[in-house]
């Protein structure tokens, strides 16, 4: 996941908080 999100970081920044907030 972290290289995805420094090859995407504005593509995957809002999406990944809502991931991990429905996780956590």
């Amino acid at each position: 996941r972290i290289a995805e999100l420094k090859q995407n970081e504005c593509k995957y920044e809002v999406e990944d908080v809502m991931y991990m907030m429905i996780l956590h």
